[in-house]
């Protein structure tokens, strides 16, 4: 018992220290003896080196955790050469979808629908307690069953139309947009694939304005189409997004694809952002839709035909003008504060329109032959349009993740770990 007790005593620090140098695998840690085999000056020296190494090492390592954590990322652009390519949806509206004949003729209707045009700031004020309005039913809620009465007949806007040359074979369907009764190709899932490319395949029409029947346009002050090109997942607000089309014109869209994919949380996908891949068949442009919806539902307790009423019911004629145009007007001048982060992949479309004259004089006749119409009629009111892709190619710009020195270290301790269980056992 006294043995072991004058054995303890006798480990003491120093005595600890002089074991720990001469057994450990630390570089240089053996040269530190406080002078019983070195000279002080020299202890003193690599103790120096040995702090100077260790809090490099601390350093470096922070750094690194500290950099890892941000989850740095690279971006990188990438075209790939496909042998098919789904097509886009289209969206194709008339600037002036309502057909005159279904209002009465009276100066009090052009005054109620100058003020639900872009020229609504100059309009004269509604006299709504004039009975005329009442008897017309500007007061009554509406259905979905109003807007297709007084919209023009979509069958006679499309006169002709082909897919990759076969004729009338791309479905388009009646949409209801911020413009009226619209129509968009290519709306079923999953999307029309197509294996050509150029200027006299893809989607080719011939188009009527019916201008006889214009009316006082929605948001633009001309006549013409507005064409938009998006993915089949995302909302369109048309009033924003696409170009115009003239009449008496032939326009020609050239079509580019590109995909986007940014990496979930917690990277960083925009900036400070992050962008949502939880959530099934989201989409920024539907979050956005239904943001705005909510907020004029609250302001006005209705909505208009571009948005899908969660009653089925929609705002009176009165409310559409006193309360939702000038809400719409306020929200796209200054914005609207919505939670909606990116979806972390999506498609979009670039496209360059060029335009020619339509038609040519030596075209007319066998145009009148075939729509059935007469040379001054087709001349004032269609459009020949055709979108085609440029190329099978998609432009794919992809956020990665960042090799950084903290995971290659780790990378080298597995590796070293590895080793030394194979030499053990």
């Amino acid at each position: 018992m006294s043995d072991k007790t004058g054995k303890q005593e006798n480990l003491t620090a120093g005595k600890i220290w002089e074991d720990f140098i001469e057994t450990t695998g630390f570089h240089a840690v053996n040269k530190i003896d406080f002078g019983k085999k070195h000279p002080p000056g020299r202890s003193l020296f690599w103790m120096c080196i040995w702090l100077l190494s260790a809090g490099y090492l601390i350093f470096t390592v922070t750094t690194e955790l500290i950099s890892y954590y941000k989850y740095p990322t690279t971006t990188t652009v990438s075209v790939k050469n496909n042998d098919e390519l789904d097509f886009p949806a289209v969206t194709i509206c008339n600037l002036a979808t309502r057909n005159r004949s279904m209002f009465a003729e009276d100066e009090r209707t052009d005054i109620y629908y100058l003020g639900i045009s872009a020229l609504y700031d100059t309009a004269a004020k509604v006299n709504w307690s004039d009975p005329f309005y009442t008897t017309e039913g500007y007061f009554n809620e509406r259905t979905l069953d109003d807007l297709y009465m007084e919209s023009k007949s979509l069958s006679n806007f499309i006169t002709f139309h082909k897919f990759d040359l076969k004729p009338f074979y791309l479905k388009y369907t009646p949409v209801s947009t911020d413009l009226g009764l619209c129509v968009r190709f290519n709306m079923d899932s999953p999307p029309e694939k197509t294996v050509m490319h150029g200027g006299v395949y893809n989607l080719q029409m011939y188009i009527d304005l019916r201008l006889d029947d214009d009316y006082f346009a929605a948001t633009y002050l001309s006549s013409g189409l507005k064409v938009v090109v998006h993915d089949q997942s995302e909302v369109v607000m048309m009033a924003n997004d696409g170009f115009v089309v003239p009449p008496a014109s032939e326009a020609l869209i050239e079509i580019s694809r590109k995909e986007y994919k940014y990496l979930p949380p917690p990277f960083r996908a925009f900036e400070d952002d992050t962008c949502d891949d939880k959530r099934s068949n989201y989409s920024t442009s539907k979050c956005h839709q239904c943001c705005l919806r909510d907020y004029l539902l609250q302001q006005c307790s209705c909505v208009g035909f571009m948005f899908n009423s969660p009653t089925g019911k929609y705002c009176s004629q009165e409310r559409y003008l006193e309360c939702f145009i000038p809400e719409f007007w306020n929200i796209l001048k200054k914005g609207l504060n919505c939670s909606c982060p990116f979806q972390c992949q999506y498609t979009e479309y670039d496209t360059k329109l060029s335009f020619g004259l339509f038609p040519s004089t030596f075209m007319l006749k066998s145009l009148a032959t075939m729509l059935n119409e007469t040379e001054d009629y087709i001349k004032n009111n269609f459009i020949s349009l055709t979108l085609f892709y440029k190329d099978l190619k998609t432009t794919i710009t992809e956020q990665k993740p960042c090799m950084r020195m903290l995971e290659m270290f780790f990378l080298m301790l597995a590796d070293k770990w590895d080793y030394f269980l194979v030499q053990a056992f």
